[in-house]
């Protein structure tokens, strides 16, 4: 699966602009987000954008998505062929509900413009 065919599958146009919306309750607002994006295409132009918008959801801090593997996140360059849609719908909802193993633990980096955060690698 594609960069274009991820973004459209992860970031569906309902999800997009209420994703970072205070919920009342949190966990049946991602149900929510989640069965919508279960049964609907996203947009591809508009993940793009958030995915690259530091001051919106700051994914490409942390990710490469060109099969570079240039940043401390995974590159989500072939994303898409290894693992099921729930599962990138679920990691884009909740994105610290697990950690591959190999992947680097850092602190919340949101602030670290020199990313020197680095505070191990998780091996299993």
């Amino acid at each position: 699966m594609c960069n274009k065919a991820v973004l459209r599958l992860l970031l569906a146009p309902a999800l997009i602009g209420s994703i970072q919306a205070a919920a009342a309750d949190p966990a049946r607002q991602i149900l929510e987000y989640r069965d919508f994006a279960m049964g609907h295409d996203g947009n591809v132009v508009r993940g793009r954008e958030l995915f690259n918008s530091e001051q919106r959801l700051a994914c490409a801090k942390c990710h490469s998505v060109d099969g570079s593997a240039s940043r401390a996140g995974p590159d989500l360059f072939t994303i898409g062929d290894s693992y099921p849609r729930r599962e990138l719908i679920r990691t884009v909802l909740e994105p610290s509900a697990t950690i591959a193993v190999g992947a680097f633990i850092r602190p919340e980096q949101r602030d670290l413009a020199d990313q020197s955060g680095l505070i191990g690698i998780l091996t299993g």
